[in-house]
């Protein structure tokens, strides 16, 4: 009787030890799926970063060639001054006429 007792006290204690081995894995499952999402949140979030530093330096880039571009900008030239060879015209012509 006593032999039986101590088997089933036995049985139950390594299905209690079972059960708690489960749920400890499963707690460490859970530990590392939530790692590994925080992990790939902060990925995200420095790509999103990094993509946003890339857009506003292409905007600087662009704005700079811009200005640039302005700058650039072809002055018209002037054929006449007093005394033009080309048109033979001296200026300024209305205080001539």
């Amino acid at each position: 009787m006593e032999k039986e007792e101590e088997k089933k006290e036995m049985k139950e204690e390594k299905k209690k030890k079972k059960k708690k081995k489960k749920k400890e894995m499963e707690k460490e499952e859970e530990k590392k799926e939530m790692k590994e999402e925080k992990k790939k949140e902060e990925e995200r979030k420095k790509e999103m970063e990094e993509e946003e530093r890339r857009k506003k330096k292409k905007k600087k880039k662009k704005k700079k060639k811009k200005k640039k571009k302005k700058k650039k900008k072809k002055k018209k030239k002037k054929t006449g001054g007093e005394g033009c060879v080309k048109c033979e015209i001296t200026w300024p012509l209305s205080l001539e006429e």
